[in-house]
């Protein structure tokens, strides 16, 4: 498309990295809470209460987490 700058895929060191990316646009356009990524999200992803994060490398219980308190603060993530 004319007008449009294009980011090369080879640009992103890993696959993760492109997901990472492409999930922080669409939380910012369509502002909906939810992030992704490897770990726990407490103590590392500052959020707002009602955000959900899909944890990768998660077992029973701990790949899904959603924030339940400390409004835009890395804490208050709890496991489901």
């Amino acid at each position: 498309m004319r007008g449009v700058a294009k980011t090369p895929l080879n640009n992103f060191s890993t696959i993760n990295d492109l997901a990472k990316q492409i999930t922080e646009i669409k939380n910012v356009l369509l502002d909906l809470p939810v992030y992704f990524g490897s770990g726990s999200p407490e103590n590392q992803v500052h959020a707002k209460v009602g955000s959900m994060y899909l944890r990768s490398d998660g077992g029973t219980s701990t790949t899904l987490y959603v924030k339940e308190s400390g409004d835009i603060t890395k804490t208050g993530w709890v496991a489901k």
